[in-house]
């Protein structure tokens, strides 16, 4: 998802694991949502510091749709991934899911 736009709105209610770019230092935050549209404005507003960790209006964003019940174990697979292979993430905390 480029900056400056949202995905479809065929991910309303569907549960989907995200990967978003932080343009100004390269960064990654991987995510998982049930409302991607909403998620994605809330991590690019500046002000938003308190529940996102990217708070970039340029954020650029990957996802893929899956399961309700295998989101987390997605997520936490993708981030452990994403460490294994030195990945600069914003955050490691979800890569802990008790789904796994």
């Amino acid at each position: 998802v480029p900056k400056g736009t949202l995905p479809g709105t065929h991910t309303t209610n569907r549960s989907c694991v995200y990967i978003a770019r932080r343009p100004r230092d390269n960064r990654f935050y991987v995510g998982s949502s049930g409302q991607l549209r909403e998620r994605i404005l809330t991590h690019r507003s500046p002000g938003s510091a308190a529940s996102s960790q990217v708070h970039d209006p340029d954020a650029e964003f990957l996802y893929v749709i899956v399961s309700s019940s295998t989101a987390r174990a997605v997520e936490a697979a993708v981030i452990k991934e994403c460490m294994a292979e030195n990945v600069p993430l914003l955050s490691t905390h979800d890569a802990n899911s008790r789904w796994l």
